[in-house]
């Protein structure tokens, strides 16, 4: 019995199957409720996606590979991070959680970026919410018990990490290279 080699790609908000050498892209978008985990969100829409491609979701421990697309470059956030944990401050790695914690942990290993920087990871294990609903920022505070007021936001994508400046009143810290701006909006960050 000849077995088919299937690859799931996983890449910012799009889930790309690989299936005998052709290609289907899916956007993922997270249910984003309290009553379920991006986890279960995740797993869901993988599910009616093999479906919908007749794949025994069974089969997937021996004949799949999960790829995290690597878009990072190693750059100087490894020491900006001992800098900041040296002056006492709590950091969160507020990633949109749609990739579980072993997925999350590799991509930041590829900036340099180690499990224990971080006093709170957002994965889909532990997210109700994703970017850019307002109540996975409310549920970090939560979890972190933090107020807006004593918080910052540093994040590239004007549309899903400054949302948290008017809706919060966090303030904002925009990073320029590597900049999502989907929307074309202007930049409206405290600091740029």
């Amino acid at each position: 019995m000849k077995r088919n080699t299937i690859t799931i790609q996983i890449n910012y908000n799009n889930i790309i199957l690989y299936l005998n050498s052709e290609y289907k892209t899916y956007e993922f978008k997270s249910i984003s409720n309290y009553k379920i985990t991006n986890k279960i969100s995740f797993i869901e829409e993988l599910n009616k996606i093999l479906e919908l491609n007749k794949i025994n979701n069974k089969l997937l421990t021996d004949n799949v590979n999960v790829i995290i697309e690597n878009n990072y470059t190693e750059d100087d956030s490894n020491k900006l991070i001992d800098i900041l944990k040296a002056k006492g401050y709590r950091l969160v790695l507020a990633t949109n959680p749609i990739f579980p914690e072993i997925a999350t942990l590799t991509r930041m290993s590829f900036v340099g970026l180690k499990e224990e920087d971080f006093d709170y990871i957002s994965t889909y294990e532990n997210a109700h919410f994703a970017k850019p609903n307002i109540n996975y920022y409310k549920e970090i505070l939560n979890n972190i018990n933090e107020t807006a007021d004593n918080c910052i936001m540093v994040g590239n994508d004007a549309d899903e990490d400054m949302i948290v400046k008017e809706a919060l009143g966090i303030e904002t810290y925009m990073i320029t290279n590597c900049l999502l701006n989907k929307s074309n909006k202007p930049i409206d960050a405290d600091f740029v």
